[in-house]
């Protein structure tokens, strides 16, 4: 099972001690994730990876951003409830 993870985060800092604990969490679980870092709102729109995104980190205010991913990422949430006993 390949997890698709997005992380908006303006600190490069912040998405490389994401990015590490999620790539720990994956190896002990034996998942394969792909986590890619969006730096701000705009470079996440149009991108590729999204459409195949399960789930998405943000902390960055997402005000007019968030109405264009609401859909996608809805569909990742429900995705992942439906998944959630076999992941964790």
């Amino acid at each position: 099972m390949n997890i698709n993870i997005a992380v908006l985060e303006d600190i490069p800092k912040h998405y490389k001690q994401l990015a590490e604990v999620i790539h720990n969490w994956a190896e002990k679980k034996e998942y394969s994730v792909s986590v890619k870092w969006f730096h701000d709102e705009t470079s996440i729109l149009g991108s590729a990876f999204m459409k195949d995104c399960n789930l998405l980190f943000s902390d960055i205010d997402l005000k007019e951003i968030l109405f264009f991913l609401q859909p996608s990422v809805n569909m990742s949430l429900t995705d992942i409830r439906h998944r959630r006993s076999t992941i964790y």
